[in-house]
């Protein structure tokens, strides 16, 4: 019998320097507030979203756009994933 290996909770991409993809697992994920736009999508589960000061819900396939500047967190609980796209300009 083959052993299942473990998908890790949340990883990351960059592409070329300038695209950053992050799947965010179970946890508090907290993002720095330098950041260019973000944009997010609810890809397994909810979320709970907090954008400065402002509390959100994400549920399944729904999206937001996070503004260049802005401090947000994200709470995934038990089977939520959260994919964030963080692309630079050059």
């Amino acid at each position: 019998m083959k052993k299942k290996e473990k998908c890790p909770d949340s990883y990351t991409i960059v592409y070329q320097n300038s695209i950053t993809i992050h799947v965010l697992g179970k946890g508090t994920h907290k993002a720095d507030a330098d950041l260019p736009e973000t944009f997010l999508w609810q890809i397994e589960g909810k979320s709970a979203i907090q954008v400065n000061g402002k509390d959100y819900e994400l549920l399944q396939n729904q999206t937001m756009l996070i503004q260049a500047g802005d401090r947000y967190s994200i709470e995934n609980g038990f089977g939520g994933r959260t994919l964030s796209v963080v692309m630079n300009p050059v």
